[in-house]
C-alpha cells in the first residue's frame, strides 16, 4: 500500500511531469526549452546546487574532449561530389586515352573507411550520438550498395579493390584491423561498429535510446536484408547457415569449437578443433549432444580467442589487435549458438550481449512472419540457445501461413525437409500443390527426396519425380518447336528413321543430318545478322533492330545483368533452366528407391517425343543452329542435358540386356549340367545319391608291366584329414611328364 502511495506521488512530482512532456517534444523545441527556460534558472538556486551541476557540466566536457564530428551533410555532398564526377569520368573515357575510374573510387573509397574510426569512436569510445552514427552508417551502406550494384558500368575495379581498415582507440592503441579484398565487403567492417553501437546503446543510453533500436534494427533489414541482421550479432562475420552439419558450435562442456560430421547407426562423428581426427560419440539427441561432448578433452583457452575464431564464420586479420581491458577477456558461454564476445568489451558491455541476442531474434522474427524462408529459419534456430522452443513456435506459426502464397508454401516445403517433416510435407502438397511455380523446383526436390528416403511415402515420390521429368521433357520439346516446327511432318519423321539406320560416321550422312535440319526449321528463319554476329562476340550489346528475330523476346536487351532478381519472374519465364530442372530431378530419383526404373520409363517415353535423340550427331546440329542465338542458349543448355540423360539411360539398359543374357545362359549351362549329373548316378549303383563327384575314369589295361607311373597311382598319398574313400574313384596321374607344375597338351 505504502509503495503504491510512493508511486502516485512519484509521478506527480514536477520532475517527472516535465521529464514526460520533454521527451515528447521534437529535438529542435527540446534544444529551444533548454536554453530559454532551464539555464536561466540556474541564476536563481542556490550556490551548492550550482557548483555541483556545473561541476558535473565540467566533467562531461572534459570526457567529450576530442569528441570527433560526424558532419554527416559535409560527407554527403563530398561522396555524392565523386559519384558525379565517375559518370562524367564514364562518358569521357569514350573519347579519351585512360579513365579515371579506379583513382576516383579509391579516393570515396578511403574517405569512407577513414571516417568508420570517428563513427566507432563516438558510439563506443564517449557512448554519445547514437543515433546520429546510425544515419552515418546507414549513408555508409547505402553508398556502398550503390557502387556495387551498378547496373551500366564493370564493376571489376570495385569488387578487386583491396581496403585496409584499422579501428584504434584515441590512445593509439588497436583494437581491430580488416584486410578485405573486394570494396563490397567493407560492410563486415558496418556490421562490427554496428553491434558496439547497440551494445553501447544498451550499456549506457537511457530509455529514449533503448527504444529506438527496434526502428533502427528494421532500418538495417530494409536496406540490407535480414542476414545483415545476423551477421552484426557475430560482429560481421559470415555465418554458416546450414542445419545441424558442417556448423561450428561452441559447446562449453568441452571448452572448444566442434562441429557434427554425420550420424553412422548408433554414433555420433565429431570433429574439434583441438584433434587432429575425428571423435566417436554414442549417439544422443541433438539436444543433448553438447553434454556428451564433455568426453572431449577438457579446456582449452586458445579456442576462444575471436582472433582465431571458428571456421565457417568468415576471417578478417586481428594481428594488431591490442587488450587494452584488464577485464575484457568474456567468451560465449551458452551453449551451441552462440556469438563470441569481443575482446576490447568491457564487463558492462559484455553483459549486454544477452539483451541484444533478444533484440536481434525479435527483428529476425518480425522478417520471418513476413517472409518465410529456410535460411532464416535455421538462423533463428542457431542464434537462440533453446533449439527445441525455437522450432515449436517457428512450426506452429509456419503451419498457419504455409499455404496463403506461393512464396510461404515454397518456404514451407524447404523447410519441412530440411527439418526432416515428410508427414507436413503430404498434408500441404495434398491440398495445395497447385500453389507451386516452375522456379519452385528446388524447394519442390528437397521436399521429394525426403518423402523418397521413407517407405511410407516413397510410391508417391516416385509418381512426382516421374511427372516433373516428364513435363520438363515436354517443356522442352515446346520451346525446341518453335526453332524446328517442322518436325512432326510425316515426310521429315520417315527422312529421321532412315538416318538412324545408318551406323555413325557412314559416308553421306552428315549430309542427310544437315538436310534433314535444314527440312524441319522453322521457314523465314534467318542467320545471325554479321554485324550482330561481330559485336556478340567483341562483347558490344546490340542494337536494337540489328536482329529482328530478337525482337520478339522481351529480355533481349536486357542481358548485361544476367543476375538481376527483380527480373527473376521474367526470366524464368521466358528462359526457363531446363538444364538444372531436369539434372536436379534426375539426382533425386538416383537418390530413392525404385528410382533406376523409374528413369528408364521416362527414356522410353523421351524417345517416343523426341526420337532424334538417339543420334547423338543430330543433337549437336540442333543445338549449332540455336547457339547463334542468345534468347536460345537455355534451350541448347536443356538439349544437351536431355541427350546425355538419353546417352546414360541406353547405354544403362544395353548392359542390363547383357547381363541378363549372361545369367540366362549361366542358367541354362547349370540346368543341363544338373541333368547329366542326375543321369549319371542313375547308372551308377554303387554311386553315393549326395555325392556330386564324377564317375572314375576307366584305367588302360595293364601290359604286364609296372610303370613308374602305376607305381604311383597305385600308392598315391591321401590329404590328412579326408577319408580314403573320398580319392577312391579318382586316378593319381603322378608326376607330369612335362616337368614338376607342368600342364599337359590337351587337344
Amino acid at each position: 500500500m505504502s509503495s503504491l502511495g510512493r508511486g502516485g506521488v512519484s509521478s506527480k512530482l514536477p520532475s517527472s511531469r516535465f521529464t514526460t512532456i520533454y521527451n515528447a517534444l521534437p529535438a529542435d523545441a527540446q534544444q529551444e526549452l533548454v536554453e530559454k527556460h532551464l539555464i536561466p534558472l540556474l541564476n536563481q538556486v542556490e550556490k551548492v546546487r550550482f557548483k555541483k551541476a556545473f561541476a558535473h557540466a565540467s566533467e562531461l566536457h572534459r570526457r567529450h574532449d576530442g569528441l570527433p564530428e560526424l558532419n554527416l551533410k559535409a560527407k554527403r555532398m563530398e561522396i555524392n561530389g565523386l559519384l558525379d564526377e565517375l559518370q562524367r569520368d564514364a562518358k569521357r573515357s569514350f573519347v579519351k586515352d585512360r579513365s579515371h575510374k579506379k583513382e576516383l573510387l579509391g579516393e570515396a573509397i578511403d574517405s569512407l573507411t577513414d571516417w568508420l574510426n570517428d563513427i566507432w569512436s563516438v558510439v563506443y569510445e564517449h557512448n554519445v550520438n547514437f543515433i546520429h552514427a546510425h544515419k552515418c552508417l546507414m549513408f555508409v551502406a547505402g553508398i556502398l550498395d550503390h557502387l556495387a550494384s551498378g547496373r551500366s558500368s564493370c564493376r571489376c575495379t570495385f569488387n578487386n579493390m583491396f581496403v585496409t581498415v584499422t579501428i584504434k582507440r584515441k590512445s593509439g592503441k588497436h583494437v581491430k584491423a580488416f584486410n578485405i579484398n573486394g570494396a563490397q565487403n567493407i560492410e563486415q567492417v558496418l556490421f562490427f561498429i554496428w553491434r558496439d553501437l547497440f551494445l553501447s546503446m544498451l550499456a549506457a543510453g537511457n530509455e529514449h535510446h533503448i527504444s529506438q533500436i527496434s526502428d533502427m534494427l528494421e532500418d538495417i533489414e530494409d536496406l540490407m536484408s535480414w542476414t545483415a541482421l545476423e551477421r552484426i550479432l557475430y560482429g560481421g562475420k559470415k555465418c554458416s547457415r546450414a542445419s545441424g552439419k558442417d556448423v561450428w558450435r561452441f559447446w562449453q562442456s568441452s571448452g572448444c569449437f566442434c562441429r557434427v560430421l554425420g550420424q553412422a547407426k548408433d554414433m555420433w562423428l565429431i570433429e574439434s578443433q583441438h584433434d587432429w581426427w575425428p571423435i566417436l560419440l554414442p549417439s544422443v539427441s541433438p539436444d543433448d549432444l553438447g553434454v556428451a561432448l564433455s568426453s572431449l578433452a577438457g579446456s582449452h583457452d586458445d579456442c576462444f580467442d575471436e582472433v582465431s575464431g571458428a571456421e565457417g564464420y568468415g576471417s578478417e586479420s586481428n594481428s594488431d589487435i591490442e587488450d587494452d581491458d584488464s577485464d575484457a577477456d568474456y567468451y560465449d558461454d551458452d551453449g551451441e549458438s552462440g556469438p563470441q564476445h569481443a575482446r576490447h568489451w568491457s564487463s558492462r558491455v559484455s553483459n549486454q550481449m544477452d539483451n541484444f541476442r533478444k533484440h536481434i531474434y525479435t527483428a529476425m522474427m518480425s522478417v520471418f512472419k513476413v517472409a518465410p524462408s529456410q535460411p532464416l529459419y535455421t538462423a533463428l534456430c542457431q542464434i537462440w540457445p533453446d533449439r527445441l522452443e525455437t522450432d515449436h513456435e517457428l512450426q506452429h506459426y509456419l503451419k498457419s501461413i504455409a499455404v496463403s502464397s506461393s512464396e510461404t508454401f515454397a518456404a514451407a516445403l524447404d523447410i519441412y525437409a530440411t527439418e526432416d517433416l515428410p508427414d507436413e510435407i503430404i498434408r500441404i502438397l495434398d491440398t495445395h500443390q497447385h500453389l507451386l511455380r516452375p522456379r519452385d523446383a528446388s524447394a519442390l526436390q528437397n521436399a521429394i527426396l525426403t518423402l523418397g528416403q521413407t517407405n511410407t511415402h516413397n510410391a508417391r515420390a516416385l509418381q512426382v519425380v516421374e511427372k516433373e521429368l516428364l513435363d520438363t521433357v515436354r517443356a522442352l520439346r515446346a520451346a525446341l518447336l518453335v526453332s524446328f516446327s517442322q518436325l512432326e511432318l510425316t515426310a521429315n519423321k520417315e527422312e529421321l528413321q532412315q538416318i538412324l539406320k545408318l551406323r555413325s560416321g557412314a559416308a553421306g550422312r552428315q549430309n542427310r543430318v544437315e538436310a534433314w535440319i535444314d527440312a524441319v526449321a522453322t521457314p523465314g528463319t534467318n542467320g545471325p545478322n554479321p554485324i550482330a554476329f561481330a559485336a556478340m562476340m567483341m562483347g558490344v550489346p546490340l542494337v536494337p533492330g540489328m536482329d529482328p528475330m530478337e525482337d520478339a523476346d522481351p529480355l533481349g536487351y536486357l542481358d548485361l545483368d544476367p543476375h538481376d532478381p527483380d527480373l527473376e519472374d521474367l526470366r524464368e519465364e521466358f528462359r526457363p533452366r531446363f538444364k538444372q530442372r531436369f539434372e536436379g530431378w534426375t539426382e533425386i530419383a538416383q537418390a530413392i528407391t525404385g528410382g533406376a526404373a523409374l528413369q528408364q520409363q521416362v527414356y522410353r517415353e523421351t524417345l517416343q517425343l523426341m526420337p532424334f535423340l538417339r543420334a547423338s550427331d543430330i543433337v549437336d546440329e540442333m543445338v549449332g543452329r540455336l547457339a547463334d542465338k542468345p534468347n536460345k542458349h537455355h534451350v541448347c543448355d536443356g538439349l544437351d542435358a536431355l541427350s546425355h540423360f538419353v546417352q546414360r539411360q541406353r547405354k544403362k539398359a544395353n548392359n542390363a540386356r547383357i547381363l541378363q543374357r549372361q545369367r540366362d545362359v549361366m542358367r541354362s549351362t547349370s540346368a543341363t549340367s544338373s541333368t547329366t549329373l542326375v543321369s549319371i548316378s542313375a547308372m551308377d549303383p554303387t554311386a553315393d545319391d549326395a555325392s556330386d563327384i564324377p564317375p572314375p575314369l576307366e584305367t588302360p589295361p595293364s601290359t604286364g608291366t609296372s610303370s613308374p607311373e602305376a607305381t604311383t597311382s597305385a600308392t598315391a598319398p591321401t590329404p590328412s584329414g579326408l577319408p580314403a574313400s573320398f580319392f577312391a574313384h579318382i586316378p593319381f596321374a603322378g608326376p607330369s611328364r612335362l616337368g614338376t607344375g607342368g600342364l599337359e597338351d590337351v587337344d
